[in-house]
């Protein structure tokens, strides 16, 4: 289903602050994204946008991209969210504005798939990783 509902938002305050303090990341420009996979019984993804306050000082500037990320990754997460199905983890990421550049939707969306895609990646090489731990 093609919603991007409230359970997807990363809102739990521990889960952030966990997130930021393993330093697995990425930058897909202008954009930094930091992720965490876990062992949880309910799969999927837990997303959170941010767009600092120093980059853009007018709160529609930072609203209009927080919208267009939603939206970007609400057309595009399907394909993602099967991924992840498969592997019983859960991911919980987080992506960031590091540029100061306006972006339109296409530049958001390129950027988006680029961003699920390695993502996909590292979750398939994490999953390795982890079925030969076991052996």
């Amino acid at each position: 289903m093609l919603r991007f509902s409230k359970n997807e938002r990363l809102s739990n305050q521990k889960i952030i602050d966990c997130l930021f303090s393993v330093k697995t990341k990425f930058i897909v420009f202008p954009f930094s994204v930091r992720y965490l996979f876990t062992k949880e019984e309910k799969t999927g993804a837990d997303i959170l946008i941010i767009v600092p306050k120093r980059l853009f000082k007018r709160a529609v500037d930072r609203n209009r991209i927080k919208r267009l990320l939603r939206e970007s990754y609400r057309l595009q997460k399907e394909s993602f969210l099967s991924n992840l199905q498969l592997s019983n983890e859960r991911l919980h990421f987080s992506i960031a504005l590091i540029s100061k550049q306006k972006l339109n939707f296409a530049q958001t969306q390129n950027c988006m798939k680029e961003i699920l895609y390695r993502l996909t990646k590292l979750q398939s090489n994490e999953s390795i990783s982890n079925n030969q731990e076991s052996y």
